[in-house]
Parts: structure tokens; C-alpha cells; sequence
């Protein structure tokens, strides 16, 4: 889907098909739902069932190490993708992966206190939110 947004905004406005900016967009929009999809079957040990989870394969540690990894490479993306839109939009992206990172670093301390998918889902939200702001800022005001 996020492809084909980015192929029809490509065909509608002439613009070119690969660039950095459209590999950053395309990576951008995917990886929320990577983060979301693996963070959804990470449990504690003891919330463990039948059902197979990543926790389960690869241990608790492991699974939210690889999300705290692509939360992080996600960010660095909207990072180039805002550097030159909005250098406030910077600080409150900064601000939430961040936070983020201390609640996978909990949760690996103490995999009872919370669901980690709980706390992924709102950084998605507060990120997507920031992003989408950014744009609108940046079509009425400019560069901030």
C-alpha cells in the first residue's frame, strides 16, 4: 500500500521514481507496522501460551532487542526525512524514541510490568502524529 501511495504521488507530480527520499518514505512507512507486528508477540515468559511468539522462539531479551534496533533505524529515517522541514518536529521525535527506549529497556528488566506492544502502539501514534504535523507545518509556514 505504501508503495503504491508513493507510485501514484511519483506518476501524478512527475517527479522522480528512486530517490533518497522516496527510499527513506517507503522505509518510514513500514516500519511502524514491523515494530507493531514483531512487539505484538513478544511476552513474558510466564504470559507464554501454545501459541507461538517471538519471545518464545528467541527469548524476551533477544525479541525486544531486534524492535528497540528497528525503532531506532526507523527514527533515523524521519530524522533525514525532517531535517530540513522542521527542526522542532527533530526534538519531539527525539523526545519520543526516547521515551520509548526507556520502556524497552524496563520491560526487559522486568517483562511483568507491561505489555510492550501497549507501549509501542502509543510511540506509533505520538511519531505518525509528529510526522503528519510536520507536513502540515511545513506547508503553511515553511521551513521552521
Amino acid at each position: 500500500m505504501n508503495i503504491y501511495v508513493i507510485s501514484f504521488t511519483v506518476i501524478k507530480y512527475h517527479i522522480t521514481a528512486i530517490d533518497l527520499t522516496n527510499i527513506l518514505a517507503a522505509f518510514t512507512l513500514y516500519f511502524p507496522a514491523l515494530i507493531w507486528e514483531v512487539s505484538r508477540k513478544i511476552r513474558a515468559p510466564e504470559d507464554e501460551t501454545e501459541y507461538v511468539t517471538y519471545s518464545k522462539l528467541f527469548g524476551y531479551k533477544k525479541a525486544t532487542n531486534f524492535v528497540f534496533l528497528i525503532t531506532w533505524i526507523d527514527i533515523m529515517t524521519n530524522f533525514i526525512l525532517v531535517w530540513n522541514l522542521n527542526k522542532i518536529s527533530l526534538l519531539l521525535l527525539l523526545i519520543n524514541v526516547l521515551w520509548m527506549s526507556w520502556k524497552f529497556i524496563e520491560f526487559k528488566k522486568d517483562p511483568t510490568k507491561y505489555k510492550i506492544v501497549d507501549k509501542v502502539e502509543r510511540y506509533t501514534y505520538i511519531q505518525e502524529s509528529i510526522m503528519i504535523l510536520t507536513i502540515i507545518a511545513y506547508l503553511i509556514f515553511g521551513k521552521i
